[in-house]
C-alpha cells in the first residue's frame, strides 16, 4: 500500500465511522428526520494540524470540529488517528506530483465530514 493510500484510507475511515455517532453513542438521527437545532460548537482542544495546503488545512480544521463532539473516548481516539497521518499527509504535499490528486483528497474528505449530522 502506498504511503497516499494509507493516509487516505486513515482519514477516510475516521471521516465515516467516528462522526456516524452522536456524543452519547446513539446511531446518528436517520435522514428523514427533522433536524434538531444546532447546538454551539465545543471548543476544539487538540492544536488542529497543518500541510501547507490549505484544501486539506481546512479538512483538518473541518475534522477536528466535528471529533471536538465526540464522546471523549472517540475523540481522542479519531484525533490520533488524524494526527498520526500527518506526517504522511505533509511528505506527499511536498511533491508537487501528489499536489492536485492531495487536493481532491482534502476535497472529498471534508465533504464527507460536512455531510454527518454531527458535524453540520
Amino acid at each position: 500500500m502506498t504511503p497516499f493510500a494509507f493516509v487516505t484510507s486513515v482519514c477516510l475511515v475516521f471521516a465515516l465511522a467516528a462522526c456516524e455517532n452522536r456524543k452519547d453513542g446513539a446511531p446518528s438521527e436517520s435522514p428523514g428526520a427533522p433536524p434538531a437545532l444546532k447546538a454551539p460548537d465545543p471548543p476544539i482542544t487538540t492544536p488542529t494540524p497543518t500541510i501547507g495546503l490549505a484544501e486539506c488545512d481546512v479538512y483538518f480544521v473541518e475534522a477536528f470540529r466535528c471529533t471536538a463532539k465526540l464522546d471523549p473516548r472517540l475523540r481522542a481516539s479519531s484525533e490520533r488517528a488524524i494526527l498520526e497521518a500527518v506526517p504522511g499527509w505533509k511528505a506527499l504535499a511536498a511533491t508537487p506530483a501528489n499536489r492536485a490528486t492531495l487536493v481532491e483528497q482534502c476535497n472529498a474528505l471534508r465533504d464527507r465530514v460536512k455531510a454527518k449530522p454531527l458535524c453540520l
